[in-house]
């Protein structure tokens, strides 16, 4: 058998391993179950575990073993890779949503690990061109078409990765700014709705400098609809706070009309304090207007943004 059996021995157990591996790559940047996800990455870790043991009977092609080892190399990369790498993003998945900081590591962790894979399997396409090169072994075009696959797929998750972190920071801030609104804690709601302001106009200063990925900005769009809608809403939570100062003085002014007897009460202290109810009524209607109207535009914004973003993955990751 000549050197072209030997490298189509060699590919026979490792080419499945790659095209699963795209899959893969494709679970996690489509799937939200992170039950699928482990499943799938469990199967894939015995399929390499398999092929590395085939390989190693392989023999060398004449004494040249540089194409059998650096495909065993590969799979040895894969295999550290989906047991370490991989293993980790199952775990900071879970608690991805808690935080800004917890997203952000889940981000980081999910790019480092695919960058890894894109230089493991780079290293052996060379191996592989010189290999080819020295038997005059003429390779297809579409040998490679994994590696560009993979190549396209980590810079599509990349870019939504960065993307979405923009306008992920002002939705967690968003969260506690309800939190304290939830309490009626009059300092939070003053703080959280300052910083809510600051993450969504920062946010949309550096989503002025992202480049739209192959023509497309929709995900740039999605977020900067949102990023605004923060602003928006930073700013209209001056009402809420008036609220929540009303509030606060309405309750005083109860606790202290409550401790005297209703006997001694003066008409101007009961006008003062009913007026003080239908004060802090009429604010309250207005307050339920906006919430109620926050409520819809942030529901139709994420929506689309969700529905964006799976759109924007099933264009730019390779099928």
């Amino acid at each position: 058998p000549g050197a072209l059996a030997h490298m189509k021995e060699v590919n026979a157990p490792a080419d499945p391993i790659r095209s699963n591996m795209l899959t893969y790559i494709q679970t996690l940047a489509h799937s939200k179950d992170t039950a699928e996800m482990e499943q799938r990455r469990t199967v894939l870790i015995n399929s390499v575990a398999s092929a590395i043991r085939k390989i190693k009977t392989i023999k060398p092609y004449k004494g040249d073993d540089r194409y059998r080892a650096a495909t065993e190399d590969l799979l040895d990369k894969m295999y550290a890779i989906l047991t370490e790498d991989y293993g980790r993003l199952v775990d900071l998945k879970k608690i991805s949503e808690q935080s800004y900081d917890a997203m952000e590591a889940y981000m980081e962790a999910r790019k480092q690990a695919n960058s890894k894979l894109q230089e493991a399997r780079a290293e052996t396409a060379k191996v592989e061109e010189l290999f080819a090169k020295d038997y005059n072994i003429r390779l297809v075009e579409n040998t490679d078409e994994l590696g560009k696959k993979l190549e396209k797929a980590s810079a599509a998750m990349g870019h939504q990765s960065k993307v979405f972190l923009l306008y992920f920071k002002a939705y967690k801030q968003e969260e506690r700014l309800i939190e304290a609104l939830d309490k009626n804690d009059i300092s939070g709601i003053e703080q959280n709705k300052d910083a809510l302001q600051d993450f969504a106009q920062e946010g949309l200063e550096k989503l002025a400098s992202v480049s739209p990925l192959d023509g497309d900005d929709s995900l740039i769009q999605a977020s900067r609809q949102l990023l605004e809608f923060y602003k928006k809403e930073a700013n209209e939570s001056d009402l809420f706070l008036d609220l929540a100062l009303k509030k606060d003085r309405l309750d005083r002014a109860k606790q202290s009309i409550d401790s005297m007897d209703p006997a001694r009460r003066t008409k101007d202290q009961i006008d003062s304090f009913n007026k003080l109810v239908n004060d802090y009524n009429a604010l309250a209607q207005r307050s339920n207007a906006l919430n109620s109207e926050l409520n819809r535009s942030r529901k139709v914004l994420i929506d689309r943004w969700n529905r964006t973003s799976d759109v924007f993955l099933s264009r730019h990751v390779p099928k």
